[in-house]
């Protein structure tokens, strides 16, 4: 496993794969920003602007507006009490006092702090548990 750990991280430091996470990063803050626009249908959306790339330069940008989307929400879940996604919900409910409070910009430094914080976790236990899962998805897939 951790002889893949090396050329993946090489082919994100690639300036193209670099520049498409900046900009579905960019792009997937406003889309869970607007309310009614979730991070799976950004995803869905930009699905064929990826047909002319690479898959993993696809994948990254893909990534990169998916996360984007997460944490997006919770700014219209902060600032107007309007989750931007559903994921965002539970975001009002500290969020919005503290707006009305005048500390929105606590609550928005939290949230992104907080949103950073658990896809770092996030990703370092899905590539701690990536073997596991897979040893364990080929022993079911040879009982069926």
């Amino acid at each position: 496993m951790t002889e893949f750990i090396v050329p993946s991280l090489l082919n994100l430091l690639d300036p193209f794969n670099i520049i498409l996470m900046l900009l579905g990063l960019a792009g997937g803050i406003i889309i869970g920003a607007l309310p009614g626009l979730s991070a799976t249908m950004g995803v869905a959306l930009m699905v064929p602007a990826t047909f002319a790339m690479s898959p993993t330069s696809g994948l990254v940008m893909l990534g990169a507006i998916y996360v984007g989307a997460i944490y997006g929400g919770a700014n219209s879940a902060i600032l107007i009490c309007t989750p931007g996604t559903p994921s965002s919900v539970a975001t009002t409910f500290d969020g919005w006092p503290l707006t009305k409070r005048g500390e929105a910009d606590a609550a928005l430094y939290t949230s992104l702090l907080s949103s950073a914080f658990g896809g770092i976790v996030g990703v370092t236990g899905l590539i701690t548990a990536t073997d596991i899962i897979a040893q364990c998805a080929g022993k079911l897939a040879t009982k069926t």
